[in-house]
């Protein structure tokens, strides 16, 4: 692995600050040792939600694994207890998200690991008072070394309702070091990236979201009306734009007409200037290494010294402006 294949391993040795993997084990052959040993700490989950979610993963190698262990992340994390440090339990359903088997997971795994991540996925749709209950009952068992990992499962109907439902989960738990994670969608609508902002409005320890495919998908196909799309993260405004053309270079030539793009801003922004294949592997790398070098170099930084305001005048005023329309209506 290394930087230009985007390995974290790279970015994790060149920055300022540390960050923290979610390494989703979706094969046999992973070697958590060796992902694990790459940094400082990082979190290892087995992630039955997976067929759920628009990630790209080799879907043969996960049903292997999960046949392999019953589908069961607690005969997992016991069958590799020595490799791991931070196992990540988590609903085995996205929709509806099933807290009692989060429950029973923490209640089996408890006595043989010092720390758990503990996974939320947060909806914009109405809970059960069985879910409810469940829910209370996880934020109550939660240790103060456990990790609370809030994943956003709506994020493209971000309201005020999914709003005041994460600041209940986060006003509930007992200060375990938390974390907001996908509050950004892109390909569904949620082209601004709100985990930064709400980081700095709920007082969290960070953010996080999928550095994968789906945020940065290639244009293109067989058709004849095949084309090639630059998805480039503005670094300046925290959202994805778009740049659609019959080829990479020449969606490259309309975003290099913009005043917002710095071909000094990162190493990857100077090798898309320099880059003129067509090859699509090529660009989503500079495009998913600038969006890291990003958050990583910028971001983050900027998260720990600024106000909401000061840090993504854009995101706060969308934040502000939903909470009161939602209000008015």
């Amino acid at each position: 692995m290394n930087r230009y294949g985007l390995g974290l391993d790279g970015f994790q040795d060149n920055s300022s600050v540390p960050f923290k993997p979610i390494i989703e084990v979706v094969d046999q052959d992973i070697n958590i040792e060796g992902w694990q040993g790459q940094f400082e700490q990082s979190f290892i989950e087995f992630p039955r939600y997976l067929n759920e979610r628009s990630t790209r993963y080799d879907k043969g190698g996960l049903n292997a694994l999960m046949e392999r262990y019953n589908a069961s992340p607690v005969q997992y994390y016991t069958a590799h207890k020595s490799k791991i440090e931070i196992p990540v339990i988590a609903s085995p359903s996205i929709r509806p998200p099933a807290y009692k088997a989060i429950l029973d997971f923490h209640r089996e795994l408890q006595d043989q690991f010092n720390r758990l991540a503990v996974r939320l996925f947060v909806p914009a749709g109405t809970l059960t008072a069985k879910q409810e209950q469940n829910l209370d009952a996880i934020l109550e068992e939660l240790r103060s070394e456990d990790f609370l990992l809030l994943d956003i499962v709506d994020s493209a109907d971000f309201s005020k309702h999914l709003y005041e439902r994460v600041q209940s989960i986060i006003d509930r738990a007992d200060n375990q070091e938390t974390y907001v994670l996908n509050a950004f969608e892109p390909q569904d609508g949620q082209r601004h990236n709100l985990g930064p902002v709400l980081t700095q409005r709920f007082d969290l320890d960070g953010f996080g979201d999928f550095v994968t495919d789906p945020r940065f998908p290639s244009g293109g196909g067989s058709s004849e009306e095949q084309s090639s799309i630059i998805r480039q993260y503005s670094q300046g405004r925290y959202e994805v734009r778009e740049y659609k053309k019959e080829t990479y270079p020449e969606a490259f030539k309309e975003l290099l007409s913009e005043d917002e793009f710095d071909p000094d801003h990162c190493e990857f922004c100077s090798l898309m200037v320099e880059e003129e294949s067509d090859w699509a592997t090529q660009w989503k790398i500079y495009r998913m290494g600038h969006y890291i070098h990003t958050i990583l170099e910028e971001t983050l930084p900027k998260v720990e010294t600024e106000s909401p305001e000061e840090l993504d005048t854009m995101g706060e005023t969308l934040i502000r402006e939903l909470l009161n329309d939602d209000d008015e209506t």
